[in-house]
């Protein structure tokens, strides 16, 4: 077997906020007898082998490509070998958040919060009329979107399609029960074993709930018998839910601090 030498020509390294570090080696492997690719590769560090960078961050190889090149009678060759780090350094976490205002039809200003966040019930919400004959009027209900950020080890696949579209079903983050839905998650490798996944979570003010006016059978709304002046509003108001099902957001496996 030939005296096979790898000699290494130059490296770099980067880092990103995540912890997640990135490694490139430039080899020159070169023997005075003819080698096969299988020997040359023999010669570098394989593929999934570790090691620890500057910072103290276990990475491993990704990748190795090698090139031959023909060179005064002996066979060199040109190879590159790449790393990623195998896990986060550090346990990172993002918090950001968005408030918006969501114009919504409603029917009573002021009306009574629903008894039951899942399934409010046939009674009606109380407050004061604003429609007119039914009509229902526009009005802002206060809403914040949460987005959390995580580096983990998977993608989480299966307790994210569990909880999307499901409300909290115990205080999460500091919102109570049923105020909190799961709206959805992307996420995205960056590494040999590391993701970057974002949840993302709707909190309302009515718990998402929403104001219905009763129709009649003909499809319009109820309304209450004019007065003198011609006025009427709708007779029946309630609250839907169109979340019904909850979820326990603390199961998910989520870092939140």
């Amino acid at each position: 077997m030939p005296s096979i030498f790898a000699t290494l020509a130059g490296t770099s390294e980067s880092y990103n906020l995540s912890g997640t570090a990135t490694r490139t080696d430039e080899y020159h492997v070169y023997s005075e007898n003819p080698m096969t690719f299988a020997q040359v590769y023999g010669a570098l560090p394989a593929v999934g082998d570790l090691l620890y960078s500057g910072n103290g961050v276990k990475m491993a190889v990704g990748s190795v490509a090698i090139t031959a090149n023909e060179n005064a009678g002996e066979l060199v060759y040109s190879a590159t070998v790449q790393y990623s780090s195998d896990s986060p350094s550090d346990t990172w976490v993002a918090l950001d958040m968005n408030s918006t205002a969501l114009m919504v039809d409603i029917w009573r200003a002021n009306g009574n919060a629903p008894g039951n966040l899942n399934t409010p019930g046939n009674s009606d919400i109380g407050g004061t009329a604003v429609d007119q004959g039914g009509q229902a009027v526009s009005a802002i209900i206060p809403q914040q979107e949460l987005t959390v950020t995580n580096f983990l080890s998977t993608n989480n696949a299966n307790n994210i399609v569990a909880a999307l579209g499901k409300r909290n079903s115990a205080a999460w983050l500091g919102a109570a029960a049923g105020y909190v839905l799961f709206t959805g998650s992307t996420a995205r490798r960056t590494g040999i074993s590391q993701y970057e996944v974002q949840y993302k979570f709707l909190w309302d003010a009515t718990a998402h709930c929403r104001q219905v006016a009763i129709r009649d059978l003909d499809g319009r709304e109820k309304i209450t018998t004019p007065d003198g002046s011609g006025f009427a509003n709708a007779s029946l108001v309630v609250w839907r839910q169109p979340f019904q099902a909850t979820y326990n957001f603390s199961s998910m496996g989520i870092v939140t601090s």
